[in-house]
């Protein structure tokens, strides 16, 4: 079964070493093809391919459109002189009519970095990149590397120069991805103002001596000078340029007898290399443009045929519970092409058998309230760090919360989120963009350019919208996208200083206390709001008793309000804190335990829909702090599952009532088409095994940070397997 399971090509950088081997091996099979007297294959007959060139380009629109035509696609070819983008259409409303008419690859050159991210995100449709400015031309570095690997028999070991303009160079960047990935070492060459800063921190040695380089080099790759991308005057003149860093036979004297040498086209003769160069012995540059043919053919096939890659998975013998469609019985679950094809009783042939007896095969869970702190507190939580979490709990999905720095108040924020999972590779991750701009509560923000860019829901979260006419604007104008507004319930003036639950404890410990109320006037508030403009409201993790009767009547009243509770509500109370250790110290606080047992009320009678964790990770030098002095918040994403089975389970909740609360509820909530195990869902199953005795070890998390309250407690329950997509993303020890 084929390594490559991604349904788009937007850049090496996302790339694994396994993925460029795929491509680079199924290259070499299509390679032949061009060498037989009829050059077509019938692989991708009946698929559309649309070259959709928004930069000029006569070799990679040539070479795609030939790859696309030998594998039997149907071919359009589409310029932006002859589209509506020159009447001022955007580019995705344009690619947006394009998919309409039944494409399946667009290939899209484009002079604006993440440009094909950008269609990537907001279509359906795969999306190869061509070329995006100076970001990356990801096709150009594959046949630039299996070119080398073809000569060489290696790409593991060799010393490749790339040299000339690295700063504006896409070439350049995907072959630094790629050549570093497989195993090569990499020098850059050319004049300093022309070396980006930071390059060195990819892994590559920085040069402005070519003659110093030349004498160690395997492969020298030469640059094209883009002049048509360049400020003026980043060096004195073409003829200097030449002079000290074009590669003529004086320089190539010094080099290796086996040197390849390569350049991507077109070609500046005499000032990046000379003709006697270009043309001679070393020179492997037509075997390039030939094996690009054969790497463009491997792109499209694989993207096309993608689902079809993944192969087929067959889970055996497990308790599958999925309460969208009531059942709960043993079953067996057949993967095909990373969606769901069926739950049966029979046993289908499939490529790999999981065995689940005794365990929980559930829809992939959903933590719908989370912080991964990226951007600005990469140090306490990334996007990748806090997706090895998710998928370490069970969680195949999570939406992660606004207040990062800078807020996620607009559409590229809200697209950066996607970006950054889709290099993770584990889970997805869905942003929440914030209610108002920069989260202060006085104007909105532009919430239809983040609904485009992805956001799933709204909130302020952190910073309560004080104001109760900005509240109604915003539940009116997110009722337009069919989007809830996520609310953390909080009257700033009622807890003003507070620091832990307002109560006997608190006046013991001489502690500032928040009192209950400032919570539910907060809710009260929401709800007559969210009564008034008839919009979807969801209350973020309630931890008072008084809050779930209010949610609780609202609900009899057929108000569209819904609510999430966190495991440490419903299982610590404010008793906690008179040890003063800060990994207690939570905003809303812990409470009381007659508030705990309301909370557990209103998981039992549907009051409360969710279980989320509030996952918010700090660093240990901020935690150990004086309990006044140390941030709010705790971090629960791989603790959420254990602690829940262990304090729920034959207690509060049944395992579908469990199950729901934790994929159904927070899917439908968020709009997202998940939490469901239905034919031709995507393939997204958390296997739990539902007696697992065990004990909570911080140090073994997946998150950066430390701070959760439960280390130590001993549990029952845990997710063994995580699948995203089809595909295995976590196995526990």
């Amino acid at each position: 079964m084929l390594n490559w399971t991604r349904k788009h090509l937007l850049g090496l950088e996302d790339l694994s070493a396994d993925e460029i081997n795929t491509i680079l091996d199924t290259a070499e099979s299509f390679r032949e093809v061009s060498m037989r007297k009829k050059k077509k294959v019938p692989t991708m007959t009946g698929k559309v391919v649309v070259m959709m060139f928004i930069e000029p380009s006569t070799r990679t629109l040539t070479s795609f459109s030939l790859a696309a035509r030998r594998l039997s696609a149907d071919v359009v070819s589409f310029s932006k002189a002859s589209s509506s983008i020159t009447k001022g259409e955007t580019l995705v409303d344009t690619a947006k009519n394009i998919q309409a008419l039944g494409v399946d690859v667009i290939v899209l050159r484009h002079p604006a970095p993440g440009a094909p991210n950008l269609l990537a995100r907001t279509l359906s449709t795969s999306i190869v990149n061509a070329g995006d400015g100076p970001h990356e031309h990801p096709t150009q570095g594959l046949l630039d590397i299996f070119t080398i690997r073809d000569r060489k028999k290696r790409i593991e070991g060799l010393t490749v120069a790339i040299v000339g303009d690295i700063k504006y160079s896409r070439v350049a960047r995907s072959n630094i991805w790629g050549l570093k990935k497989l195993g090569a070492h990499v020098i850059v060459v050319g004049p300093a103002t022309l070396i980006p800063a930071g390059i060195e921190k990819l892994g590559v040695e920085v040069c402005h001596d070519l003659d110093k380089a030349i004498p160690e080099c395997d492969v020298i790759n030469i640059l094209r000078i883009q002049l048509e991308r360049q400020q003026s005057g980043l060096f004195p003149s073409i003829r200097e340029y030449a002079r000290v860093f074009g590669l003529n036979s004086e320089r190539l004297a010094r080099a290796k007898d086996n040197l390849l040498i390569m350049h991507p086209g077109p070609m500046n003769r005499v000032i990046e290399i000379t003709p006697e160069v270009a043309d001679g012995p070393h020179s492997v540059v037509l075997d390039q443009v030939t094996n690009g043919l054969a790497v463009r053919m491997a792109v499209l096939y694989l993207v096309a045929e993608k689902r079809t890659d993944m192969g087929t998975t067959l889970i055996t013998g497990g308790r599958v519970i999925c309460p969208d469609q009531g059942i709960d019985q043993n079953l067996n679950l057949l993967l095909v092409d990373g969606k769901v094809r069926e739950l049966t009783e029979s046993r289908p042939h499939a490529d790999e058998v999981i065995d689940a007896s005794g365990m929980i095969v559930s829809p992939g869970l959903i933590d719908m309230h989370v912080h991964l702190r990226e951007p600005g507190k990469e140090d306490e939580e990334t996007i990748a760090s806090g997706s090895a979490a998710a998928v370490a709990g069970g969680f195949a999905s999570v939406a992660c919360m606004p207040n990062t720095d800078p807020t996620v108040d607009n559409e590229a924020s809200s697209e950066f989120v996607f970006l950054q999972a889709e290099r993770a590779g584990l889970a997805n991750i869905y942003p929440i963009g914030a209610v108002t701009k920069g989260r202060k509560g006085e104007e909105l923000a532009e919430i239809g350019q983040l609904s485009r860019g992805g956001s799933v829901a709204f909130s302020d979260d952190g910073s309560p919208v004080a104001n109760a006419d900005i509240m109604r604007r915003g539940l009116e104008y997110v009722k337009m996208f069919g989007k809830a507004i996520i609310e953390h319930c909080e009257d700033m003036n009622l807890s003003r200083d507070g620091v832990m639950n307002e109560g006997l404890v608190s006046t013991i410990l001489g502690l500032p206390g928040i009192p209950a109320a400032s919570e539910e006037v907060a809710i009260a508030r929401n709800v007559i709001l969210a009564d008034l403009t008839r919009a979807k409201l969801h209350i973020a993790h309630v931890s008072t008793g008084g809050g779930v009767e209010l949610i609780r009547m609202a609900k009899r009243r057929g108000i569209n309000v819904t609510a999430e509770v966190t495991p440490h509500h419903f299982t610590l109370t404010d008793d906690c804190v008179r040890a003063y250790d800060p990994v207690y110290k939570m905003n809303p606080p812990l409470r009381t335990q007659e508030d705990v047992n309301e909370l557990r009320a209103g998981l039992r009678d549907g009051a409360i829909d969710v279980i989320a964790s509030d996952h918010a990770p700090h660093s240990t030098e901020e935690k150990e702090l004086e309990f006044s002095l140390a941030p709010f918040g705790i971090i629960g994403m791989e603790s959420l599952l254990p602690v829940a089975i262990t304090e729920l389970i034959d207690k509060v909740l049944d395992w579908p009532g469990l199950i729901s609360k934790l994929t159904w509820n927070p899917a439908r909530i968020l709009g997202i088409g998940k939490g469901s195990l239905r034919p031709g869902t995507d393939a997204d199953v958390t296997l739990i095994d539902p007696d697992a005795s065990w004990t909570i070890d911080v140090k073994q998390f997946k998150s950066k940070s430390r701070n959760c309250p439960f280390h130590g407690k001993n549990v029952r329950g845990r997710a063994v397997r995580t699948i995203v997509g089809g595909a295995t993303k976590y196995v526990a020890p």
